[in-house]
């Protein structure tokens, strides 16, 4: 901005044309500065016109840029034709310090499904996360968002169907913005600082079938519908233990251990106690009938092999223990 360009001084006007493809759109900025000092009796004052309409003006430019943009895409042209004309009461030619010209690249396919953009954009607000995640989420598929998985297969709008947020410095509760994830099949929130109740909705999400949350700081009981669905195996939710106060929130039969769970249930010291003075009970009560059986064999060879002295006292002869 601290260039310009202006008409020779035998002009009074900036004249621009150049050529666009027909049924394209494009948007148009021009850019302006004064970057000369003007004598007191020199002014500067211009209109801004394309293709023949009146766009903008007058403008006599400052020392501070000002940006002149057009407001809705133009189209259908094969070319442009910008002109930039002094003003009666102008006394120097017009200035143009930079311009842009953009054209609207259409993608193949439809961006992100509104309501999926909108959610994800809430959550990455929500935890202020520090990920390069800038645009649209799914679209291009190249330039997917990191922890973000898309399902492609409509063609009208792409939908989040996993999001990974483990080990992201969470804090704070659940964003209710998940809840707008309609599609969402996993769901890895382990290894972060997340408070709070575990939030009913996830057990509403009609399509999620892996939900991790190890690693945080939930308060309990979890909620009755979301272990429900872990016991019929529906729904792997990973979370490090069943508390007391989940196995009495449960619906009936809904706590136990099931297929497709990573819930943890402890198994109490005094269980494991018991089992053990079982165990050793068995093994003397079997120990004491391996000797008696073997005392009565040691009796039988006992009688065969007794002798007496002749005052009396008994005498043992080869005896011989097994």
């Amino acid at each position: 901005m601290s260039t310009a360009v202006t008409p020779t001084i035998s002009t009074d006007d900036i004249y621009l044309k150049f050529n666009t493809t027909i049924n394209e759109k494009y948007f148009f900025y021009l850019h302006f500065a004064e970057v000369e000092i003007l004598k007191s009796n020199e002014t500067r004052e211009f209109n801004i016109y394309l293709d023949e309409d009146f766009w903008y003006g007058p403008l006599s430019p400052s020392t501070n840029s000002i940006t002149i943009e057009s407001k809705l895409p133009r189209t259908g042209f094969s070319s442009y034709t910008l002109k930039i004309n002094k003003t009666l009461n102008s006394t120097l030619p017009p200035l143009v310090n930079a311009m842009e010209i953009y054209r609207v690249k259409q993608f193949q396919r439809h961006q992100t499904e509104d309501q999926d953009a909108a959610a994800i954009w809430n959550i990455k607000s929500t935890y202020g996360l520090k990920r390069n995640w800038q645009g649209d989420p799914c679209i291009p598929r190249e330039s997917l968002w990191d922890g973000l998985g898309c399902n492609f297969n409509d063609l009208q709008a792409a939908k989040i169907i996993s999001l990974n947020l483990s080990s992201s410095r969470l804090s704070g509760e659940i964003a209710t913005a998940l809840a707008n994830l309609t599609m969402i099949e996993s769901l890895d929130l382990s290894d972060n600082n997340l408070t709070g109740d575990v939030p009913e909705f996830l057990a509403q999400q009609d399509h999620l079938r892996i939900l991790n949350l190890k690693g945080n700081n939930f308060t309990r009981p979890l909620p009755a519908e979301l272990l429900a669905k872990s016991k019929k195996g529906s729904l792997f939710l990973s979370i490090e233990s069943i508390s007391e106060e989940d196995k009495s929130s449960c619906l009936e039969g809904s706590c136990g251990k099931s297929k497709g769970t990573n819930v943890v249930i402890p198994v109490t010291t005094t269980t494991i106690g018991g089992v053990i003075m079982l165990l050793i009970a068995l093994a003397i009560v079997w120990i004491i009938k391996q000797r008696k059986t073997k005392g009565g064999q040691q009796r039988v060879n006992n009688d065969q092999h007794v002798g007496y002295s002749n005052d009396g006292e008994f005498i043992l002869h080869d005896l011989r223990f097994i």
